[in-house]
């Protein structure tokens, strides 16, 4: 089918990446809403000023070694396949056997649902970094 000769000029508008920054206000001052990402790595908080600098798309692997410094997770395969990238991930999870989730589907390895801490190791060379919101990573250098 051919298109008219003015559906074809018809311009069509695109939104770039930082058209929309004056709408973020609106969003800060809302409650509950971050623009940092929260993350724990080896016991401790990693500071806000490390955090800010985490990219969407950039994985956990690049974070821990060039942000944070940490260069005992290493990149073998880039596939998930060798394990040399591996960290334990642990986080809170809420679900409860009252909601109908039963406890294996949510297990993760470790803890198990209903209010407990989830343990599960992920390829850290696969993970999206912000992925790790509210996780505790821990690493190489935290085992021990």
């Amino acid at each position: 089918m051919v298109a008219s000769k003015a559906q074809a000029k018809k311009a069509v508008t695109l939104a770039y990446e930082n058209e929309d920054v004056e709408k973020i206000n609106v969003f800060v001052n809302q409650k509950g809403y971050r623009t940092t990402p929260i993350i724990y790595l080896n016991g401790e908080a990693i500071p806000t000023s490390l955090t800010s600098q985490a990219r969407p798309n950039q994985t956990l692997l690049n974070f821990l070694r060039t942000v944070c410094g940490l260069t005992g997770t290493k990149l073998g395969c880039g596939e998930g396949g060798c394990g040399a990238c591996t960290v334990l991930i642990s986080k809170y999870s809420k679900y409860s056997k009252d909601a109908g989730i039963d406890e294996s589907e949510c297990n993760g390895g470790g803890g198990g649902g209903n209010g407990r801490i989830v343990h599960m190791t992920v390829n850290a060379c696969l993970f999206p970094v912000l992925a790790a919101d509210g996780c505790h990573v821990t690493t190489v250098e935290g085992v021990g």
